[in-house]
């Protein structure tokens, strides 16, 4: 009976089981939570309201954009306005934000798969299958669901490129001689023909072939681009997570490619993005007053929301220049982590959001009075980012003991095992077989994230489309974590 139970508990087909149930179960709960308990029609206020807002304004014929309609990427706004040109209640977008939760942990287990190997690839879908954050940002007209699944893709892409790359031919040199006996075997009049290949090997032989790889390899890189381009038309802080993991990983990961491989692998990545990439910065420059910009112009003011001071939130007003009592418009943005921290403090500006020279010289002029606390605010705005702060906006909302029931997940059961994992690769490896591990690959994106957050603001929204990487390091943990039942001998203390 022993025996029977440890095979059954060995066999490779549990693990798939477990993560066909786990998967179906989450699919269940993104019916019930985005189609019917959390519609994000239901929701649509603050950060929501804005891209609506936005989408309706694009939906008008022949709109022409303002400044104020360029303070965020395109992305969410403009595929708004598609849907609401053909149903104004946007019922169709929710169905599409429904199928997007159900394809993020498909792309996450293919990322797992792909990158590790294919019981991660299986463990990673169960557990992202499961994970509350990502059905949650379903439920909201917010761009985290895209771009957890765009930039997820687009690492799909890499290392599937990487992998279909051919790898350096035999030397002729090390390849071994044909001996007297097969060559006479060989020549023998009599000599039987060899049977004809199976389908099985002609695939192989199909996929073995070196040009067949290469041409696989560049259109995945391109797919790949686009992807790319994409999240950034979502959120430009794809740009510098997904520039960071491709330093990272050109210049130390080791795999099966070369340098140089993964250098043109990256380049065609970058080609293929920069269409889009164009159209944004276009777009962005038209609408700004013919001031350039890369794909929004409220870079700026983020920098100086997020070093002014401990303020809860930034005013911009626009004064009239012929009567300075008369305010022609103005906005207001604020941290979630800082009304979470207590701080009370507002600040008015009499300058409008969009005008990048005046955020930055109020920004700069602030850091200089005060450079101690400039630098202890920008890693506050990292710590916001995983643990110093709730998620918003469910955190706001009768939902908000899932979202921080998961939070504690995250930081316990996910980030302190991620953590332990690549000290654990330095302890054994080195540090330079921890610069070399996969598993440093796949945490780069993070280090974009944490630049980016530290030169605005931080808030833990702006790290969950990226826990996809988490997600895949500490499931790797879990399949190393070796801990016996019984007592083990002290090791001997060193002398």
């Amino acid at each position: 009976m022993r025996e029977r139970i440890v095979r059954w508990l060995r066999s490779p087909w549990l693990g798939v089981a477990i993560t066909a149930f786990a998967f179906v179960l989450g699919v269940l709960w993104r019916w019930a939570y985005v189609l019917k308990v959390h519609r994000p029609t239901d929701f649509v206020y603050s950060d929501m309201k804005m891209y609506v807002e936005l989408g309706k304004r694009f939906a008008r014929e022949g709109y022409v954009l303002k400044p104020h309609d360029v303070t965020h990427p395109p992305g969410l706004s403009e595929l708004i306005a598609y849907f609401y040109r053909s149903d104004p209640t946007l019922a169709n977008m929710v169905r599409v934000h429904f199928w997007l939760t159900i394809l993020v942990p498909l792309a996450v287990g293919a990322l797992g798969w792909i990158a590790l190997d294919r019981r991660a690839g299986l463990w990673s879908l169960a557990v992202t299958s499961l994970y509350f954050p990502f059905i949650d940002y379903g439920g909201y007209f917010l761009a985290e669901i895209y771009i957890t699944l765009l930039a997820t893709l687009t690492l799909v892409c890499y290392f599937g490129a990487i992998r279909l790359w051919p790898t350096r031919p035999a030397k002729a040199a090390d390849e071994p001689a044909e001996t007297d006996a097969a060559r006479t075997y060989r020549d023998a009049p009599d000599a039987k023909p060899s049977a004809s290949p199976t389908a099985r090997e002609r695939l192989f032989a199909f996929l073995g072939a070196v040009r067949t790889r290469i041409g696989l390899a560049v259109v995945v890189s391109l797919l790949g681009g686009v992807l790319f381009s994409l999240a950034m038309l979502m959120k430009m802080v794809a740009a510098p997570a997904m520039l960071g993991f491709f330093a990272v990983h050109i210049l130390f990961t080791r795999a099966r490619a070369s340098w140089r491989a993964k250098s043109l692998v990256v380049a065609l990545f970058i080609v293929a993005a920069l269409p889009l990439c164009k159209w944004q910065a276009d777009r962005c420059t038209r609408g700004n007053d013919g001031k350039f910009c890369p794909g929004s112009n409220k870079a700026p003011a983020d920098f100086l929301m997020g070093h002014i001071g401990r303020v809860q939130s930034v005013t911009w007003r626009e004064r009239d220049p012929k009567n300075p009592e008369r305010i022609r418009g103005q906005v207001n943005f604020g941290s979630p982590a800082a009304y979470q921290h207590g701080y009370s403090k507002k600040v008015e500006f009499d300058f409008k959001i969009t005008d990048g020279e005046k955020n930055k010289e109020a920004a700069w002029k602030w850091i200089g009075e005060n450079p101690g606390q400039a630098v202890v605010l920008s890693f506050e705005h990292v710590w916001d980012s995983f643990g110093g702060s709730l998620p918003w906006p469910t955190v706001a909302t009768k939902h908000w003991a899932w979202s921080q029931t998961f939070h504690y997940v995250f930081l316990i059961f996910i980030f302190i095992p991620s953590v332990l994992l690549l000290i654990d690769r330095a302890r054994i490896r080195g540090l330079v077989g921890l610069l070399r591990s996969t598993e440093l690959a796949l945490f780069a994106p993070i280090i974009g994230v944490i630049v980016s957050v530290m030169m605005a603001t931080g808030e833990v929204r702006y790290r969950i489309p990226w826990d996809m990487c988490f997600i895949l390091l500490a499931v790797q943990f879990y399949r190393e974590l070796k801990i016996p039942l019984r007592e083990q001998p002290a090791s001997p203390a060193r002398e």
